[in-house]
């Protein structure tokens, strides 16, 4: 593997054990766009799912098969995880593309597993925080999501994980479990669209005190 393209693997792999930004912050899209299209020609394909799933547990069936394609579904997940694409900072409410759900929040379920309230901030200590977003007004259907927790505090991912959606449902809900609990501090969790070149779905943000 020529150095340059082993320098974006190691800083890769790094970001998907420790979420750090700004271990990322310097490495284009295009290095990324380009490491994926060279593992693909030497049918070390094997290696770029590995990375995939060690960061965000991403399903196969969902990666593309062929060079192009597999490139540019790897710079559209590094983009959006680390916060290139659409609203990943807080902003006014006026500046958020109206395509995009807001996400609530909420700290417990009922017996059913059904939400009972959702909030912008929940009692820091929680163990279990769900992120709570309304699917029906996405067109043509999503069925998974691409689920990034940040420590806005810290610029910091936190976790990341594919997710199914189910879609006969008119709001659906991912968590984020800490036998810890969660410290005080400022949240935000972004949904993207693997799909669709990881576009963003939906996203909000979350103080826990």
């Amino acid at each position: 593997m020529p150095e340059a393209l082993r320098g974006a693997y190691e800083q890769l792999s790094a970001f998907a054990r420790t979420g750090e930004v700004s271990g990322v912050s310097n490495l284009a899209a295009a290095d990324v766009r380009a490491l994926a299209k060279h593992l693909a020609a030497q049918n070390d394909r094997a290696k770029l799912l590995e990375l995939l799933r060690d960061a965000v547990r991403m399903p196969a069936e969902l990666v593309p098969e062929d060079a192009e394609s597999l490139a540019g579904f790897c710079a559209n997940w590094f983009q959006a995880v680390r916060g290139d694409k659409g609203k990943t900072e807080a902003t006014p409410a006026a500046t958020t593309p109206s395509s995009v759900v807001p996400i609530g929040f909420a700290a417990a379920t009922d017996a059913s597993g059904r939400i009972i309230a959702t909030t912008a901030c929940v009692k820091a200590g929680a163990t279990k925080i769900c992120g709570v977003f309304e699917n029906h007004i996405w067109s043509g259907g999503v069925s998974h999501v691409l689920a990034v927790w940040r420590n806005r505090d810290e610029q910091k991912v936190v976790f990341q994980e594919t997710e199914l959606v189910r879609a006969e449902a008119a709001s659906n809900y991912v968590w984020l479990e800490t036998q810890e609990g969660w410290p005080a501090g400022h949240w935000q969790l972004d949904l993207f669209d693997p799909a669709h070149d990881f576009s963003l779905l939906a996203t909000g943000t979350l103080t826990t005190e």
